[in-house]
C-alpha cells in the first residue's frame, strides 16, 4: 500500500510529544465537584458515578478543540467523575503513536489519520465525532484561499497548491472540490508547508492556494487574499467530519468506563460550545490554550462541534483517500468505529 505506516513509524513520532499542565484538578469547584484525599467524589453532580478516573489525552493547540477546552476549563470533567490530563501533540499522527505506546489513554485526530491508522493494522477505534465544518451561512470554519488576481476554480489548473501534510484531509477535499468544478487535478500540484507559514507562501507567489483554517485564513485575506470555495461542503448533507477522538483496545479494555464518562463530558460541553449565546466562553478557553490573540479568536468562525462519529461521513473521508491515490482500496470503516460508549447508547 503506497501510504501505509508501520506501528514502529507512529511510535517514534511520538517523541514530539510534550506533557501538558492542564489536569482539571484544580477547576473542579467551578462545576461543584471535589475530591477528597481518598481520591473519592464528594459532591460529584449528576454525571459523575462512583470513583473518579483518571485519562491522558493527546490533543493540539488548536481552536478546534474549543469545546474539549471548555471542559477542561469549566471542570465538566471532574463533574462526571473523570480526572484528565491533556498531553500536546505536534499533530494527530504523534497523539495516535503515544496512545499506541501506552503513553496516553485517548487521542484527538483529524478523521483521515484515523481511518489510515486503522487500515495499516493499528489496534485502534474511532469512538466519537470531534468537529466538522459549518454546512450553511456565507462562511465555513476553513475556505480554499487563493492568491490575489485568482478568482476562479479554473484558474488553479497547472498551479501549485500547500497542504499540511501530502496526502491528508486538506489535500483531497481541495482536490474533489477542484473536479468538481472542472478542473484537470492531475494538473495541479501539492506541496507540503506548515499552515503558519502558507501565509508567506501566498504572498510570496511560491503557491497560488490552500484550504486555509483560521487564524490563518483571517491574515491571508487581510493581505488581499481571496476564498474561493467552501470544500468541507462537497461532503455529505454539505458537511465533512474533519476531527474524531480515537481510543486504543487497551484503553477500551482497560479504561472503558473512564472514556465513557469522558464522552458523556463531552457530550455536554459539545451542546455547550455550539450554542453561539457562550461564545465568549469558548473563546476565553481558546486563548487559554492556544498562542491565538483575542482579536483573532474573537472573528473567527468555529468548526460545527460534533460527538457523532457518523460512518456515512467517515467512509466519504476515506472513498476521497482511494479516489486521490492515498489508499490503493476502500479500508473496512465499519470495523473502526465503535460507538458503544457512546452517551446515546
Amino acid at each position: 500500500m503506497r501510504m501505509r505506516k508501520t506501528l514502529t513509524a507512529f511510535v517514534a513520532l511520538a517523541a514530539a510529544l510534550t506533557i501538558s499542565a492542564c489536569s482539571n484538578d484544580a477547576d473542579s469547584a467551578l462545576s461543584g465537584s471535589s475530591a477528597d484525599a481518598s481520591g473519592q467524589s464528594t459532591d460529584s453532580g449528576s454525571g459523575s458515578s462512583g470513583d473518579v478516573e483518571s485519562l491522558k489525552v493527546a490533543t493540539m493547540s488548536i481552536a478546534d478543540l474549543g469545546a474539549y477546552f471548555y471542559a477542561l476549563d469549566s471542570g465538566l470533567f471532574t463533574k462526571y467523575g473523570v480526572n484528565v490530563q491533556n498531553v500536546d501533540a505536534t499533530a494527530g499522527s504523534a497523539a495516535i503513536a503515544s496512545m499506541m505506546s501506552g503513553d496516553v489513554d485517548l487521542a484527538y485526530s483529524g478523521t483521515d489519520g484515523a481511518v489510515k491508522a486503522g487500515e495499516n493494522g493499528l489496534a485502534i477505534k474511532i469512538v466519537a465525532g470531534a468537529g466538522g465544518n459549518q454546512p450553511t451561512g456565507d462562511k465555513d470554519s476553513a475556505g480554499l484561499v487563493v492568491a490575489p488576481g485568482i478568482t476562479e476554480a479554473s484558474q488553479l489548473e497547472g498551479k501549485t497548491l500547500a497542504t499540511m501534510a501530502l496526502g491528508n484531509v486538506n489535500q483531497v477535499y481541495a482536490q474533489r472540490w477542484l473536479k468538481d468544478q472542472g478542473v484537470d487535478v492531475s494538473t495541479v500540484k501539492f506541496v507540503e508547508i506548515p499552515s503558519s507559514e502558507q501565509v508567506a507562501a501566498l504572498e510570496s507567489g511560491e503557491i497560488q492556494g490552500t484550504i486555509l483554517p483560521e487564524p490563518f485564513a483571517s491574515q491571508a485575506l487581510a493581505n488581499g487574499c481571496t476564498i474561493i470555495g467552501w470544500p468541507w461542503r462537497t461532503g455529505v448533507d454539505n458537511s465533512t467530519l474533519v476531527s474524531v477522538w480515537v481510543a486504543s483496545e487497551a484503553t477500551l479494555t482497560g479504561k472503558s468506563n473512564a472514556v465513557k464518562k469522558f464522552l458523556a463530558a463531552m457530550e455536554e460541553a459539545t451542546d455547550y460550545a455550539n450554542d453561539s449565546a457562550h461564545r465568549q466562553q469558548i473563546v476565553d478557553a481558546i486563548l487559554s490554550h492556544t498562542k491565538l490573540t483575542s482579536d483573532v479568536a474573537n472573528n473567527m468562525t468555529f468548526v460545527k462541534w460534533t460527538e457523532d462519529p457518523d460512518p456515512a461521513k467517515i467512509k466519504e473521508v476515506a472513498q476521497n483517500l482511494v479516489d486521490f491515490g492515498v489508499l490503493d482500496s476502500m479500508p473496512d470503516v465499519d470495523s473502526m468505529v465503535d460507538i458503544s460508549l457512546l452517551p446515546s447508547n
